[in-house]
This record gives C-alpha cells, structure tokens and sequence, in this order.
C-alpha cells in the first residue's frame, strides 16, 4: 500500500523541484500565501510550515508584512539539467493529461448553462493588452475550470489545478534558446473565443478535437525546447517519480485503508475457497505496514463480522456473502468524514464513467491471461457480488493497459479512493437494485475485448461505469444522509 507524503512534505518538495528547475531565480517575488493556499488546496497552516522549511533551508528571504523572495542561486546549466530530468515525465504527463482531461472538457461543456458562460466571457475579457504570462494562464485557467464546474465534482477540479503544475516549464534565458511559452494575448483571447462559441453553438466535437489538438501542440513545443536545451547542456539519466495526484483528497489512517483494501479483495474474490486471510507477517510484508497497523485493521474486520480471529490458528473468513453482513449500525452515514470519503468514491467513479469510453481508444489490446482470469471472476461471481468485482475488473484493465505511465498512475490513484465505497457494505442488501443489467453491460465490455471490437468497446466502458455509478447512487440517495455531498447524477 502506498503511504503518502503529508500534504507540507507534498508541496514543500513540489516548490523545491521548482526551485531547482528554475522557476523561482533569485530575486523573484513569490507568490503571497493566500495565492499558495488557493493553488494547492491547503490550508494556511500548512503554507506556513512549509514556508518555513524554505526559509531554514535558504530558498526564500522573508520579511514582516513584505512577500517572500526567492534566495536560490544557481547557475542557469544546473536548472536546465534540473528540467531535462524531468524530460520524460513532463512528455508523460502530456500523454495522459492529454488524453482524460480533454475527455472531461468535453463533457463538461455539454453541462454548461449561463453561469458558467458568465466565468468564460469574464474570462476572455480579461484578456487585454500586453499581460503578464502568468496573469494571460490565470485568464485561461479561468475559463477551463469554469467548463468543468458543472460535475461539482472536488477530484475532477484537482486533477485541473495538477496539470496547471505539472505541466508547466519554466523559460531559462540561455544564449540561442527561444522562449517556448510566448502567446500573443489575441492569439490566446481568439481560441478562447472560438472554444466558447462551440460550445454555445453545442459543436461539442469540435471542442473536444481543439483542445486534443492544443495538447499535441504544446507537448510538441516544450520538447522541441527540452531538445533545445539538451544541446547545450548534458543530458543528465531522467529522473522517474510517480506524481501524487488528486491533493485535496486528504488523508485517513492507514489501518481503515487497510481494512477497505483487504475488504475490497474479499469481495473481489480473491480469497474464494480459502478459509483463512493472510497471516498478520504476510500482509505486513505486502502492505510494507507496521505491526500495529496490521493488527488494528484485522480487529476493524473483525468488528464488522467479516472476520474472526482465533487464538494461534488466525483469522477466519466469515462465510456467506459479504453485503449486508456488516451491522448498519457500525457506521454513521451522517458522520461528516465519511460523507467525504464516500463522496471521493463517487467523485472518482464518476471521473471513469466520463472519460472511459473516450480514453480508451488509445489502450493496448489486453492479453489473453487477463482476458481468462476476467471471465472466470465474472462468472464465479454472485449477482450480490457483482458490482464490486465489476469495479475492480474494469479498473485492474485501465491500469493494467493504458497507454503512458501517468494515465496508469492517475487510474492507479481514483482506485485507491473507490476503496471508500465499501463502507457500503454496511447497508443491507436490499438497497441494491438488481444487478442483471450490470451483468449483460459486463458481458458486452468482455465481448468487446475478445473479440477486440476497437468500435464496440468504448461504447460498452461507458455504459459499464455508467451504470455502476448510478446504482451505488441510488443506494445513497435511500440513506438518510441524502446527497447533498456528492457529484451530480449523470
């Protein structure tokens, strides 16, 4: 199990990389603590810890009732080396993000009515004479995340504000090194025009292929400078780090994510015919996790009657189907932090019912192995069982064959937070709607990749996720907790 960073070591080492990549040189303002917090959803205690530990570390000068200045000093070769180990990363993180989020655009200009609109013309508006780049992206960024405004959905707006960072290259004067992110203000306030004319005039298509097109550009763009710069300065071996996406999601104690993801395996089928989970050892060596943790998660399961441990013989797996088996008294659906992890379920599901279909044109055929093993778990599986082994199937495929690191890393990080979803199996089994319908669109999915009907699969993705969204919805909306807190229905 991945363990993340706290949110201070987060953006302290993401304002570091920047440091280091020449972002901030010395002298430069940075920006105030009230642009931090909006810009990396935290809180101001948090930006203030951080700010800190760059002052301590000789990053930054700061004075009382004056913004901070950056102090680092560095030679422009040691920042352009510090950009080309991030070489293959940034074109990564172009191939995935450029991939989903044109995707979500798409569907989120199908959702836009006047309010949204209002933000867009206000955006473009802002647009006049000669700017600033920053203040010509802060333009830009408002109009993009005025388009997906309509999901009300927290993972979808924090996914945007990533690739605001990601992205981004910083220019280092260098002698015969062009400035790769020079746009003329009208160039940009036209294409804006031109995006938000399609989508009034509902050419949702057309929207959908621009910004594909933008994407393809941009990477095009900063490689060409990265391949600039790797002329005048040695390209150093590149650097691979997995990008933690998803920030405002928080964090919970890693014995509950442990329970939720053994839970999951459960239900999955995993442990089918055995009577016995992992001895507390081989889940500690699997997860990576302390002693304590483990121990604590086994008792978690235990409360909830999946489980029974017995002295010197381990734990037990408690048969029978699992859904319903939990006493519903053991969660309070009305309790504020669950309400939230539940909402980072459907926050996420609802990310892969509107861009699974779309994304996947672009994944690698599936092996036959997979194929086998995802046809023995389906037909093994109960209708009760059915929609969480469905979830898992269908996200073990995104993962699995994506087409670039970064996309499998993000399908990685939304499955992580489906882990929520099985608090869900405190409620009994009749708030379920019947499950033969999920069963045929699971059929289509397996068909369409047997047969590797490229036409037919998206269509059938879509559908599968579609309507595994609505059902677990449809549980909420019967709970007394309603669904003020969720995404919209879709």
């Amino acid at each position: 199990m991945r363990q993340n960073l706290h949110q201070y070591e987060y953006l302290y080492r993401s304002l570091v990389t920047q440091f280091e990549c020449g972002a901030y040189p010395e002298g430069k303002t940075m920006p105030s603590q009230q642009q931090l917090c909006r810009q990396y959803n935290v809180g101001i205690t948090t930006i203030r810890r951080v700010m800190k530990m760059l002052e301590n570390n000789g990053y930054i000068h700061t004075a009382a009732g004056r913004p901070a200045v950056s102090a680092y000093r560095t030679a422009a070769e040691s920042c352009i080396a510090a950009l080309l180990e991030r070489r293959d990363g940034v074109n990564d993180a172009f191939c995935g993000l450029g991939i989903l989020l044109p995707a979500l655009y798409r569907e989120g200009a199908s959702l836009c009515r006047e309010p949204e609109f209002t933000i867009m013309r206000d955006a473009i508006d802002g647009i006049a004479g000669p700017m600033e780049l920053s203040a010509l992206y802060q333009q830009a960024n408002l109009f993009f995340r005025a388009v997906l405004k309509p999901f009300h959905n927290l993972l979808i707006q924090d996914l945007e504000l990533d690739a605001e960072s990601y992205l981004h290259v910083p220019y280092i004067p260098y002698p015969g090194v062009n400035d790769p992110s020079y746009h003329a203000e009208s160039r940009v306030k036209a294409w804006l025009e031109t995006a938000l004319n399609r989508i009034l005039r509902k050419e949702y298509d057309a929207f959908y292929d621009s910004i594909l097109d933008f994407y393809g550009k941009t990477q095009s763009t900063i490689d060409g400078y990265l391949e600039e710069l790797s002329r005048v300065v040695p390209t150093p071996a590149p650097q691979k780090t997995d990008i933690r996406w998803f920030r405002i999601k928080g964090h919970s104690e890693l014995y509950i994510r442990l329970a939720m993801s053994i839970l999951r395996r459960i239900a999955g089928g995993e442990f089918e015919g055995k009577k016995y989970l992992p001895s507390i050892p081989r889940l500690m060596e699997e997860y990576g996790l302390m002693k304590e943790t483990v121990c604590r998660s086994i008792a978690l399961l235990n409360m909830l009657g999946i489980a029974e441990t017995k002295a010197k013989k381990g734990t037990i797996l408690v048969t029978g189907e699992i859904q319903g088996s939990i006493a519903s008294a053991s969660f309070d659906f009305s309790d504020p932090l669950l309400q939230q992890r539940l909402a980072l379920c459907m926050d996420a599901i609802q990310i892969m019912a509107l861009s699974a279909g779309i994304c996947a044109k672009s994944f690698t055929p599936v092996t036959e192995e997979w194929l086998h093993s995802a046809e023995e778990k389906l037909s093994s599986a109960s209708l009760h069982s059915l929609n969480p082994r469905s979830v898992q199937l269908l996200m073990d495929y995104m993962i699995q064959f994506a087409p670039c690191h970064s996309l499998s890393n993000i399908y990685y990080q939304l499955n992580e937070l489906i882990l929520w979803g099985y608090y869900l199996y405190a409620v009994d089994a009749s708030y379920y709607a019947p499950q033969e319908k999920l069963q045929f669109l699971m059929h289509d999915v397996v068909k369409a990749l047997r047969e590797k009907d490229t036409s037919a699969l998206p269509s059938a993705l879509e559908n599968a996720f579609l309507q595994i969204y609505r059902d677990i919805y449809s549980v909420i909306a019967q709970l007394p907790c309603g669904t003020d807190f969720l995404p919209i229905p879709i």
